[in-house]
């Protein structure tokens, strides 16, 4: 391996954990580069900026808008938020763990590990609804009701409604998000942007909107965390031209041709409904036990077979239609063909159990 700084590294093993979401995804809209005041995107975050009495933009409405717009709203002094989409958003279930059961969990751990189960499991059980939509009404019931309860305005109400199935797009959990929409200092703008100026936005309406600071909350590009590094295999193999039509891999963890490379959070292994540090805990414990086996053979290559990597990518699309993700938006779940390149379609625990066949049948030891 060899760095910006000229350093060559040699390594037997190789894990790459690289991440997905935070190479931004910056909108395509005409003038973006004119805007004289200040700027920044939510995955590049610029905490040099003063948001204090200033006329602050926000474009896109997702999960990472529900999370800087309360915040904004509390000190700027006009706060512009453009959205093209609606979010689904349940109620964030953020209480506070009481001194009495706080004392109990540290009396009796087990009961601290059964609550913890009790909110996996929780989580699991929204997978099955996103997996077969037409049992998610509980979860539409949830995210209409908290809307409703929390938004009194028709007009408003309306505009933030979604019309795709929930979960086609990441759900958002928020509490604080609708009413900083409805604060007097808080605009919610549904036309569409025409260009930006410098010295605002212009709509597609032909109304402007003055601005000092803009926020780009439009999101992220799980797939091009390779855009700023070259990884070749065997042959000369380019994992970059491989992956330039679709990254693909063998349960998410590792490719054909790339001997002793290992991913944590590889192609079709990130969530939308669970934690993914269950999804990373998962394949940490996999390729640890690779690193054994491999110690135990006294084999100094581990490579993934290529069926494996057919198997998987197969099972990815065959479990992918019919779900909601599959519902017709547009989302980083999706690559420009509509193709899943970022999620796993299933249980969390089902992946657990698939890596742990897949160390006997999926591996070549040499």
């Amino acid at each position: 391996m060899s760095n910006t700084r000229g350093e060559i590294i040699e390594a037997r093993i190789v894990v790459a954990a690289m991440g997905g979401l935070h190479v931004p995804n910056w909108p395509d809209i005409l003038g973006r580069e004119t805007f004289s005041g200040r700027h920044c995107h939510t995955a590049r975050w610029d905490h040099s900026i003063a948001f204090a009495g200033k006329r602050v933009g926000v474009i896109g409405t997702g999960t990472s808008a529900i999370q800087v717009v309360p915040e904004l709203a509390k000190v700027a002094a006009q706060l512009h938020v453009f959205q093209r989409t609606p979010v689904w958003v349940l109620p964030r279930p953020d209480v506070a763990i009481a001194a009495w059961l706080q004392r109990l969990f540290a009396w009796a751990p087990p009961l601290r590990l059964a609550f913890r189960a009790a909110l996996y499991l929780q989580l699991e059980m929204l997978s099955l609804t996103l997996l077969k939509p037409r049992s998610a009404f509980w979860v539409r019931w949830l995210a209409r009701r908290h809307l409703h309860q929390q938004v009194a305005d028709t007009t408003c109400r309306k505009a933030l409604q979604p019309d795709y199935p929930i979960g086609c797009k990441r759900i958002a959990l928020s509490s604080d998000y609708y009413p900083a929409l409805q604060q007097a200092n808080v605009h919610l703008d549904t036309t569409a942007i025409a260009a930006i100026e410098p010295e605002g936005l212009r709509l597609v309406d032909d109304r402007h909107v003055a601005l000092d600071v803009l926020i780009y909350a439009t999101g992220f590009r799980p797939m091009d965390v390779l855009a700023t590094v070259q990884i070749e295999g065997e042959g000369s193999a380019s994992l970059n031209r491989l992956w330039a039509d679709r990254p693909c891999s063998a349960n998410g963890v590792a490719v054909p041709g790339f001997p002793n490379l290992f991913f944590v959070l590889g192609p079709n292994t990130a969530l939308g409904h669970n934690s993914v540090l269950y999804m990373i805990e998962s394949q940490t414990g996999h390729i640890g036990t690779l690193l054994r086996d491999m110690r135990r053979r006294r084999c100094a290559e581990v490579e993934a077979e290529s069926a494996a990597m057919t198997r998987f990518m197969i099972d990815i699309d065959r479990a992918f239609p019919g779900t909601a993700w599959a519902g017709g938006c547009k989302s980083w779940y999706l690559d420009a063909k509509g193709r899943n390149i970022a999620l796993w379609v299933g249980l969390t625990l089902t992946y657990r159990w698939r890596l742990r066949r897949a160390r006997r049948r999926d591996y070549a030891f040499r």
